[in-house]
């Protein structure tokens, strides 16, 4: 009995392993161009502004497509996607994303889920800026406070 109960635990174990090795094959797609390159252009990106990639080296496929991901969103989970329309190098502007975050293009080969290539990790931040030293200006019959020295500076 005590064997029995430690060879299917085990058994159980080894199961589960090679069952989550097998399933995580589905969830991210093996690169098969890495020559296709996929670059972002609008770097800072903030969030509402329109994100503009470009990508080269493609095989030209007509339904050849890349899409915007979260950072390690699973291949299936894109925001967006656009088709190359047979395109082997262009530009594609993305609609605004309205989070801050980490975010990923992925290219993938004709309309189906065989990766080209993806694009380095960017991250999607606000800007805030920081004022200080007012000083009094009048002019006129009109009294204004306005800044002495400014500079951005990322929020906390």
């Amino acid at each position: 009995m005590y064997y029995s109960s430690r060879f299917s635990a085990w058994f159980i174990s080894v199961l589960l392993v090679f069952l989550a090795l097998s399933f995580s094959g589905n969830l991210f797609a093996e690169e098969s161009n890495p020559a296709f390159l996929i670059t972002v252009e609008s770097i800072p990106v903030r969030p509402g502004e329109p994100i503009i990639v470009e990508f080269t080296s493609g095989p030209g496929n007509p339904k050849d497509w890349i899409g915007l991901y979260k950072s390690g969103a699973p291949d299936r989970d894109y925001r967006e996607w656009q088709y190359l329309n047979g395109l082997s190098q262009g530009s594609l502007t993305f609609k605004p994303v309205d989070e801050e975050g980490e975010f990923q293009f992925r290219g993938f080969a004709n309309d189906g889920m065989t990766l080209l290539g993806k694009s380095d990790i960017f991250e999607v931040k606000k800007i805030s800026v920081q004022v200080t030293n007012w000083e009094t200006k009048t002019v006129g019959n009109v009294t204004l406070s306005i800044p002495q020295n400014w500079q951005t500076t990322p929020p906390n």
